[in-house]
C-alpha cells in the first residue's frame, strides 16, 4: 500500500512547499473577504445583505470547478502521455492505481483545499443576515460532492482519449450533456406532445415526468439554486449530493479498471497535423488533399493546421446553416404562431455567426501559439527571413481567414435586414456599455494567447477563470459604490453621468490598458522562447 500511495504523497508533498499553491489559495480568500466587507458596508441598503452577496460567489465556484474539470482534471494521464512518459512509469513498476492517485486525485485535493479555504470566513455572512449556517454547509457539501463528480468524470476522460485536446473536448460534451442534456430533452418531448402521436392511455407521460423531476433533484445548478432561497432548511446530504458521490466513485473503478486497456499503446509526440483527416497520395497520382503554399507560408499553415482549412469552412458552414435551421424547426413547432419573417430570420443568422465567430477565435487564440510553445519550434521559425512581430501576424492572419464561414452568415444577416444591423452598428458607438463588453473580449483574447505562451494546455478554460474572477470583484466594487452613492442627496450623480458614461468610460480603459500590456507581454514572451 506504501508504494501504491507513493506518488500521491510526492505530489501532496510538492504542493505543500510550492510557494504558487499557496498564493494561489490566497486568492480565492479575497472574493470572500471582498464580499463580507461590501455586505458589512452597505447592509442597510438592501435587504438580506448576507445572502445576496453569497448567491454569486457560489454559482463562482460552480463555474471554476466546472473549468477545472475541463482544463486541470481532464490532463492528468494525457500530460504523461504526450511527453511518452506513461510508459516510462509503468516500466517503473507503478500500477494504474497509484497512477490514479498521484495524477487526478492529488489535483482534487488541490481543488478541495481551496474549498476548505474559503469555507471558514464564508461563515461571516450568517452574521450579516439572510444566510444561515445550515446554507453554507449545505452549499458546500453540494459544491464537493460536485468537485468529486468532475474530478473523475475529467480523469475518467484522461485515461480514455490519447491527447489534452480531446480530453477537455470529451469533458466538456459531458458537462454540456449534463445541464443542457435535460432542456434539450424537454423541448423534444414538448415537440412530441405537440405533433399528439401518444394514446390517450398511454403510460409514457408519467415516465417521463417521473424522470425529468430525478433529473431536476440531481442537477447541482438546481440545487444550489433551492440553497439559496429564503427559509432553507433541508439536510445538506441531498439526493444530487449522493448520486454525485457515487457517480464519482463509479468514475474512479472505470479509470481503473480499463486503464491498461485503453494505454495499451504510446502514440507519437508529434503534433497533430490539422482538425480533419487529409486524403492521401495516390498511387501514380497527385496528392488531392493539400494545396500549394501561399505567398506568405505561415498564415497558409494556420490556416490549414489551426483553423482547419477549405473542408473544415465547409463543414462549419453546413453547421451554422443547420443550427439555424433547428432553432427555426423548433420554433415553428412550439410556437402557436410562427411567423418566419425577414428581420426575425436576420437576427437569428448574425445572432448564430457572432456567437460562432467568439468561439472559434477564443479556440484559435489558444492555438496560434500553443504548438511551438509545446513541441519548442519557436526557434526554428525565427530563422526565416522574417521578424517576430511579423511571424506572429502572419500566424494571425492565417486563423482569421478559418472566420470565413461565421462572417458570411453575418454578412447576409445584415444584407436581408440592413435596418437592424445598422440599428446594432449605431448602438455599439453610441451606448458606452458595448465598449465595455467589446473591450472584454478584445482583453480576453489576448489573455488566451498569453496564457498559451505560459502553459502547455488550458489557456482557455484558464483565461475564462481569470475574467470571472476579475468580473466578480468587479461588479461587486462596483455595486457597492453604486449603492453608497445613492443617497436623496446624490441621486442625480449616481443615476446620471456616473452610471452612463463615466463608469463604463473608466472600465473601457481600464480593459484596454491590460490589453496593451498583454500585448507586450505577448511578444517579450515570444523573443524569450525564441533565443531558447
Amino acid at each position: 500500500m506504501q508504494g501504491t500511495l507513493a506518488l500521491l504523497t510526492r505530489a501532496l508533498r510538492y504542493d505543500m512547499r510550492n510557494a504558487r499553491t499557496h498564493l494561489l489559495r490566497a486568492a480565492f480568500i479575497i472574493p470572500v473577504i471582498l464580499f463580507v466587507y461590501f455586505a458589512a458596508t452597505v447592509g442597510n441598503s438592501i435587504g438580506a445583505p448576507g445572502l445576496f452577496f453569497f448567491r454569486p460567489l457560489t454559482y463562482l465556484n460552480f463555474v471554476l470547478i466546472s473549468l477545472a474539470g475541463i482544463s486541470l482534471f481532464s490532463s492528468a494521464i494525457t500530460e504523461e502521455k504526450e511527453e511518452m512518459t506513461l510508459g516510462l512509469l509503468r516500466m517503473a513498476g507503478i500500477s494504474p492505481l497509484a497512477l490514479l492517485l498521484g495524477k487526478g486525485t492529488s489535483r482534487l485535493f488541490t481543488v478541495v483545499l481551496i474549498l476548505s479555504v474559503q469555507f471558514p470566513f464564508t461563515l461571516l455572512a450568517e452574521t450579516l443576515g439572510g444566510v444561515t449556517r445550515n446554507q453554507v454547509f449545505a452549499t458546500y457539501v453540494a459544491l464537493l460532492a460536485y468537485t468529486l463528480l468532475i474530478a473523475n468524470l475529467g480523469l475518467f476522460c484522461s485515461v480514455f482519449c490519447r491527447r489534452s485536446s480531446r480530453a477537455a473536448l470529451l469533458t466538456t460534451i459531458c458537462l454540456a450533456l449534463m445541464f443542457i442534456g435535460p432542456s434539450l430533452l424537454d423541448a423534444l418531448w414538448n415537440v412530441v406532445l405537440a405533433l399528439d402521436v401518444l394514446t390517450d392511455n398511454s403510460s409514457l407521460p408519467a415516465i417521463v415526468d417521473n424522470i425529468f423531476l430525478w433529473l431536476t433533484e440531481i442537477s447541482v445548478l438546481n440545487r444550489l439554486g433551492t440553497i439559496s432561497m429564503s427559509g432553507f432548511k433541508e439536510s445538506p446530504f441531498s439526493t444530487q449530493v449522493i448520486v454525485d458521490s457515487v457517480a464519482a466513485a463509479l468514475l474512479f473503478l472505470a479509470s481503473w479498471v480499463s486503464f491498461d486497456w485503453f494505454n495499451r499503446e504510446e502514440i507519437s509526440a508529434a503534433p497533430p497535423r490539422g482538425l480533419l483527416p487529409r486524403l492521401s497520395r495516390k498511387p501514380g497520382g497527385k496528392r488531392s488533399g493539400m494545396p500549394r503554399p501561399w505567398k506568405h507560408p505561415l498564415a497558409w499553415k494556420d490556416y490549414h493546421f489551426i483553423a482547419g482549412g477549405r473542408r473544415l469552412a465547409i463543414a462549419k458552414f453546413i453547421a451554422y446553416i443547420a443550427i439555424c435551421g433547428m432553432i427555426t424547426v423548433f420554433a415553428a413547432i412550439l410556437a402557436p404562431n410562427p411567423s418566419f419573417e425577414r428581420e426575425e430570420i436576420a437576427g437569428l443568422l448574425m445572432s448564430v455567426s457572432l456567437l460562432g465567430i467568439c468561439l472559434e477565435t477564443s479556440l484559435m487564440a489558444s492555438r496560434v501559439f500553443h504548438d511551438e510553445t509545446k513541441w519548442y519550434t519557436l526557434s526554428n521559425l525565427v530563422m526565416l527571413p522574417i521578424s517576430i512581430p511579423r511571424m506572429a501576424y502572419e500566424k494571425i492572419a492565417g486563423c482569421l481567414w478559418g472566420l470565413l464561414p461565421a462572417a458570411t452568415l453575418l454578412f447576409a444577416g445584415a444584407v436581408c435586414a440592413p435596418g437592424n444591423f445598422g440599428t446594432f452598428l449605431a448602438d455599439i458607438i453610441t451606448e458606452p456599455w458595448y465598449w465595455v463588453w467589446i473591450a472584454q473580449l478584445i482583453m480576453f483574447w489576448h489573455l488566451i494567447a498569453w496564457g498559451s505562451l505560459q502553459i502547455k494546455w488550458g489557456a482557455l478554460p484558464l483565461a475564462i477563470a481569470i475574467v470571472l474572477f476579475g468580473d466578480f470583484i468587479t461588479q461587486v466594487v462596483i455595486m457597492t459604490v453604486i449603492l453608497l452613492i445613492n443617497s436623496p442627496s446624490r441621486n442625480a450623480f449616481a443615476n446620471g453621468e456616473f452610471i452612463e458614461y463615466l463608469l463604463p468610460v473608466a472600465l473601457t480603459v481600464g480593459q484596454l490598458l491590460i490589453t496593451a500590456m498583454l500585448h507586450v507581454g505577448i511578444g517579450t514572451q515570444l523573443k524569450k522562447q525564441a533565443a531558447a
